[in-house]
């Protein structure tokens, strides 16, 4: 069981505005960003905000292969944030989230969960001993 410290942390429940990208850092790591809409009401008024999150490693490759756009997600983050100079001399400020966990949301739907195959540094040498050349 992962421990997360909800101190420092964010959970969110809203829909997937497009489908999660998978791409690849230069070292191999998988990495993905989900964009996410979550409405809020306040008697008759309703607000939407959004949320990018960057989802890294089996995070990422799990969630490109099961979830798409308009899907209901819980998602749970860390933010941080990072400072920088523009062009013209200004201080600028961006927030960038990234998941601990993100999953369905099963109120209104229902998933089946398979579970991955832990990979092992034995299994991967031995997976190199089988190359025929």
């Amino acid at each position: 069981m992962s421990k997360y410290d909800l101190n420092n942390n964010k959970a969110i429940t809203g829909n997937l505005t497009r489908d999660p990208e998978l791409r690849f850092t230069s070292t191999g790591k998988a990495v993905a960003d989900i964009n996410v809409a979550v409405n809020t009401r306040k008697g008759d008024k309703e607000e939407t905000e959004f949320y990018q999150v960057t989802l890294w490693e089996s995070l990422a490759t799990n969630i490109t292969e099961s979830l798409k756009k308009g899907d209901r997600v819980v998602v749970v983050f860390y933010s941080k944030t990072e400072g920088w100079v523009d062009k013209e001399g200004n201080n600028r400020e961006s927030e960038k989230h990234t998941a601990l966990a993100c999953g369905p949301e099963l109120r209104w739907a229902t998933a089946k969960v398979t579970k991955n195959a832990k990979e092992t540094k034995q299994q991967d040498d031995e997976e190199e001993d089988d190359v025929p050349f």
